[in-house]
């Protein structure tokens, strides 16, 4: 299913957004000794479209969030996930344009804080530094 995902510039909204929905399904099912490999191979994959530019891809990428099961494995791996999450949540502090995508990106860094709160803290600290700059 990994292969068959557009690339960006390819410009296949409609083909993401249905894949989408179709990677919602197949999490639900996931076996959970698999959960932290999916999350880690997903993350990429899930960072790229829910920081799309096209609102319906990134509202389809952030209303995997939504699904309890979806969200186990997701986030089964936070300290390797997250961080790439929120980086791409975050958008480089820039919001989208689509007032919809900015409150289900607010939503979704809520639930990733409830998730796992020392993570997510670990994951504001890489996006926002602590490298010691000044």
């Amino acid at each position: 299913m990994l292969q068959q995902w557009p690339q960006p510039q390819e410009g296949n909204s409609s083909k993401e957004v249905l894949l989408l929905h179709e990677l919602e399904r197949l999490l639900e099912v996931a076996e959970p000794a698999s959960h932290g490999r999916l999350s880690l191979l997903l993350a990429p994959l899930l960072c790229r479209s829910a920081a799309s530019d096209n609102s319906r891809v990134a509202e389809r990428a952030l209303s995997l969030f939504s699904s309890e099961a979806a969200r186990r494995v997701l986030l089964a791996d936070s300290r390797g996930a997250m961080p790439m999450l929120m980086q791409a949540l975050l958008r480089g502090g820039c919001p989208h344009w689509n007032a919809t995508v900015n409150k289900m990106t607010h939503e979704v860094l809520l639930l990733m804080r409830e998730r796992d709160s020392a993570a997510f803290a670990a994951a504001a600290e890489h996006c926002f530094g602590g490298g010691g700059g000044g």
